[in-house]
């Protein structure tokens, strides 16, 4: 009965989680001979909507739980400018996302958008490039900060990267004759 118990609240557990995960995601159909897939490459356009969307931020304040242009908290932030860029999930919060999204690779621990997370689970911040992130901080607001050498707080406190999985158009195939 236990087992039984486990399984069930497992299974309703594991259908809650509706972030990407590694792997290949089901085709969408749309319109115009296409369909959406999921791809940890973000095309053009999802970069420079997400670039925009963090720059329009930069400087607003800090606020606990906050996912509005009042205030941020980390990953308040990373939710809103992904989902502003195309990139829709839940809302969560940074222990959270390290558990359910899909490690990044070497070359994506590097890729701007992928997500750089630190120790104790309670920050997540989004990469710009090798040496420095986007985030929302107590201490300044939504800002940019650097993995520094002379400085070596964040990088030092690194505890890994994940990858959101964005939606991509492809051009389905042709149908067979």
């Amino acid at each position: 009965m236990r087992m039984a118990v486990f399984f069930f609240a497992f299974s309703l557990f594991a259908s809650g989680l509706n972030i990407a995960e590694a792997g290949p995601s089901p085709s969408t159909p749309i319109t115009s001979g296409s369909f959406i897939e999921h791809s940890p490459i973000y095309p053009k356009e999802i970069e420079s909507n997400l670039n925009e969307a963090i720059s329009s931020r930069l400087g607003l304040p800090y606020r606990w739980a906050g996912t509005d242009d009042n205030g941020y908290d980390c990953s308040g932030f990373v939710w809103r400018v992904f989902r502003e860029a195309g990139v829709d999930f839940n809302r969560d919060s940074a222990r959270n996302l390290w558990q359910k999204l899909p490690e990044a690779t070497m070359e994506e621990s590097t890729r701007f958008g992928t997500l750089v997370f630190f120790q104790g689970l309670d920050h997540v911040g989004i990469l710009r490039d090798a040496d420095s992130f986007y985030h929302a901080s107590t201490s300044g607001g939504v800002m940019l900060s650097y993995f520094d050498k002379s400085d070596k707080y964040w990088r030092s406190r690194i505890i890994g990267y994940r990858r959101i999985f964005a939606p991509v158009r492809r051009r389905a195939a042709p149908a067979p004759k």
